[in-house]
């Protein structure tokens, strides 16, 4: 695995991982897609996120 020692990088006592996330977000603040899973190893594909950038409306 990758030897991350939770205990040394949360401080003690805490043992949680950051939950990756992904979005994409209009010209106007509006957000139109997004991912997140708290299972860090799954990720969104990069197929989707191209295409919900091809979805946003044009200017």
């Amino acid at each position: 695995m990758l030897s991350l020692d939770l205990a040394d990088y949360n401080g003690e006592g805490r043992y949680v991982l950051p939950v990756p996330a992904t979005f994409v977000i209009d010209r106007a603040g509006i957000v139109r897609a997004v991912f997140a899973d708290v299972d860090y190893r799954r990720r969104v594909e990069p197929a989707d996120i191209l295409a919900a950038v091809e979805a946003l409306p044009r200017p």
